[in-house]
């Protein structure tokens, strides 16, 4: 029995690996089988049974040493966590769609014929064909690259982290290997899963002690109550490391949902991402969540294409150079793209 720390209970234990750091910063793996301890070779990548010397002289000499163990207990324990609603009376409503918008990027794809980039994501012509298909499943390009566009908008006093979305794939899969960056450092964090051919989102607010989970597709079957506990695992794991104090999820946090809110739910089977990236846009930018109409799609499907093209950069093999929206207020693309269209006429 091994308890890790005062705030946790005893829990049973076998030790798998011991990481030792010797002299010189030399790092030596121990790993336990039925006959002893097996070392690392790093020529041939496998562990191999340690013979001319023991484990226990090894220890002796190391420097310190990390031990990983293995147990079927829970560790943290799971977090019931009570359910409130988001007050929206004094919240301004989202932008909506602008007139125009649908020439406006209509005209502007061709000219990224090898597609662009937002930030490290390629988003290729495909991707955004599929994207402004009424009937179209946008993919986790889409997804992340816009989250990441909103994330980066967001007031000066909220530090906005998107997690991209194969790094909470891997989350939920139990194949989590390394977290580049600390969950601490961010006061948001967006969590995109893509789940039984269905996209929602978890938001973390660790200023305002809240859990959003939000789903336009509440009766779509799949383990949401599982997914959370295995990404806040991670947020309460890196806080433990940290503070060697646990978070009260229980007491202390609070959880929103879409449960219980109709007018939230997509009515098709193909807008679960586009529902996502406009309601996650509403949270970070402090806007009322929208209510989605399902004439309203089409509309909202070339919006989120505008932000795209209005962020994205050319290839490098592209013969165009720099954001072709740079330089152009939001508020009068679709006035400058509407004036340009009219004086064709003339």
């Amino acid at each position: 029995m091994i308890k890790p720390t005062c705030y946790h209970r005893n829990i049973e234990y076998n030790a798998q690996t011991v990481m030792m750091v010797l002299e010189e910063d030399y790092i030596v793996y121990l790993r336990k089988n039925p006959n002893g301890y097996s070392s690392y070779n790093e020529t041939t990548k496998q562990f191999e049974l340690l013979k001319e010397v023991t484990a226990e002289n090894t220890g002796l000499s190391c420097r310190w040493m990390v031990f990983v163990y293995e147990t079927v207990d829970i560790v943290f324990p799971p977090f019931p966590m009570q359910k409130t609603t988001r007050h929206q009376t004094d919240l301004p409503p989202s932008l909506g769609p602008e007139d125009y918008i649908d020439e406006f990027v209509n005209d502007l794809l061709p000219i990224y014929e090898k597609g662009f980039l937002v930030g490290s994501i390629h988003i290729k012509l495909d991707d955004m064909t599929i994207l402004l298909s009424p009937n179209g499943d946008i993919n986790d390009l889409i997804i992340d690259a816009h989250l990441s566009i909103t994330a980066s908008s967001a007031a000066s006093n909220n530090k906005v982290l998107a997690v991209p979305s194969y790094l909470i794939r891997q989350i939920i899969l139990k194949k989590l290997r390394t977290i580049p960056i600390s969950w601490l450092n961010f006061d948001i964090l967006l969590c995109p899963i893509n789940q039984n051919n269905h996209w929602y989102i978890i938001i973390i607010d660790r200023k305002k002690n809240l859990i959003l989970e939000l789903d336009s597709s509440v009766k779509h079957e799949m383990p949401r109550l599982t997914n959370m506990k295995r990404i806040l695992h991670i947020l309460h794991l890196q806080h433990f490391l940290k503070t060697h104090k646990g978070i009260d999820f229980e007491n202390h946090w609070k959880l929103i949902t879409f449960e219980n809110e109709p007018t939230m739910q997509q009515t098709d089977s193909h807008s679960c991402g586009i529902h996502l990236l406009l309601q996650a846009e509403a949270y970070v930018k402090n806007f009322k969540f929208l209510q989605i109409q399902g004439d309203q799609l089409q509309q909202y499907r070339y919006r989120i294409a505008e932000a795209l093209l209005r962020k994205g950069e050319p290839n490098k093999n592209s013969s165009s150079s720099g954001s072709l929206l740079e330089g152009i207020p939001d508020s009068n693309r679709s006035k400058n793209f509407r004036k340009s269209k009219q004086q064709e006429h003339f």
